[in-house]
């Protein structure tokens, strides 16, 4: 996990290719953030360890066929910055 400073904040970033299971084990907070963005079996801790540790954020956004702005603005709510780079 990268750390940015933005606009005099501090921005964790993670990338579309992490797990969603080594998203939320970093970051707690961003399991309510996918399941707002309509994700929401991600929600079940047996799902998150299952299917959770297979999904990464690319293969989740192009199921839910999200646009990267939306998932941006969602994930800056909790002072993260998603990229598309490794």
């Amino acid at each position: 996990m990268l750390f940015l400073i933005y606009g005099g904040m501090i921005m964790k970033t993670i990338t579309i290719n992490q797990t969603i299971y080594n998203i939320v084990k970093e970051l707690p907070q961003a399991r309510q953030v996918l399941v707002d963005l309509g994700f929401a079996p991600m929600a079940h801790d047996a799902t998150l360890n299952t299917v959770g540790r297979v999904t990464t954020l690319s293969t989740a956004i192009k199921h839910l066929s999200l646009d990267m702005d939306t998932v941006n603005k969602a994930f800056a709510s909790i002072q993260v910055e998603v990229s598309d780079h490794e």
